[in-house]
């Protein structure tokens, strides 16, 4: 036999505790869908009227449009010179450890020894009977 449960306009209560509204999934009574949009064409206007044109508000756009163009392009002239003053630092960075280099050149120790290629560790013939031996390969 099933629990007699009490109801009321708003919300089923059984007898038997139920777990608390928010942890259920679904529930009656909390909202869970999203407001149906209106009719879109109600917003549209219909009329075909051409849209009355304010020269004043185009001339404000101009001018905007103009005044903007106008910082753009100061700043990108500001953003050159910067960039040119920076290579110039650059250059003369260069030309002053190219400089210094030279001057310090002749008391700078000779490293030739350092970067000469070891010698063979075969003898002269091993190495030339290496090489004919590729050679008879290809």
């Amino acid at each position: 036999m099933l629990p007699r449960v009490a109801v009321t306009e708003r919300q089923c209560v059984p007898s038997v505790s139920m777990p608390p509204l928010e942890s259920r999934l679904v529930s009656a009574d909390i909202s869970q869908r999203l407001k149906v949009a209106g009719n879109p064409q109600h917003y549209v206007s219909t009329g075909n009227e051409p849209p009355v044109l304010d020269l004043r508000s185009e001339e404000n756009l101009q001018a905007a449009y103009l005044k903007e163009r106008a910082e753009e392009k100061k700043r990108y002239l500001e953003m050159a010179k910067h960039r040119d003053e920076v290579i110039a630092l650059l250059r003369r960075q260069r030309e002053e450890r190219i400089k210094k280099e030279m001057i310090s050149l002749p008391y700078k120790p000779n490293h030739c020894n350092v970067h000469r290629r070891p010698p063979p560790l075969k003898h002269p013939e091993d190495i030339q009977q290496d090489i004919e031996d590729v050679r008879g390969l290809v």
